[in-house]
């Protein structure tokens, strides 16, 4: 249910191409947002999402670190896999890793791989020309990659 309301609020975006179940590295990523650089020039990056989910029990934490483990090899294998950027050559990819337990995010985690850090940028660049210009789903992106934010707060300003 949470990968629904997640995918339907992401791919209302005017600011990425919504992908969901796109196939990297022999698995299938939950959502994938590449920047719609042809409207937007300035965005540089894009996310790849997975989603992980454990029953609400106030004693899963064990659970919830286990997940994020596996969530976290999966982001590493799709985000290392040559398509994506074969792709988007000009857009450099980070993994979320997201853990709910029930309705709340247990666990938030970025994932980058070394790839993208050896690509050559402009001097100066940077993910928007000004932090006006961020997209709302990109603050959700970031919110959401931060452990222990409840599903419900969620609030884009």
């Amino acid at each position: 249910v949470v990968q629904g309301f997640l995918a339907a609020y992401l791919s209302a975006s005017g600011y990425f191409v919504f992908h969901t179940e796109m196939e990297l590295a022999k698995g299938y990523a939950d959502i994938v947002l590449a920047p719609l650089s042809e409207r937007y020039p300035g965005m540089r990056y894009g996310f790849v999402i997975e989603l992980k989910y454990v029953r609400r029990d106030p004693h899963a934490e064990a659970q919830v670190h286990a997940k994020a483990t596996e969530a976290v090899a999966q982001l590493r294998r799709y985000l290392a896999d040559g398509r994506l950027a074969r792709r988007y050559p000009d857009v450099e990819f980070k993994g979320l890793a997201l853990v709910f337990r029930g309705w709340e995010l247990s666990h938030g985690e970025e994932v980058t791989v070394a790839a993208y850090a050896s690509r050559p940028t402009a001097a100066g660049s940077a993910l928007f020309h000004s932090p006006s210009a961020i997209p709302p789903v990109t603050r959700l992106c970031c919110h959401l990659a931060t452990a222990g934010s409840s599903w419900a707060s969620i609030k884009l300003r």
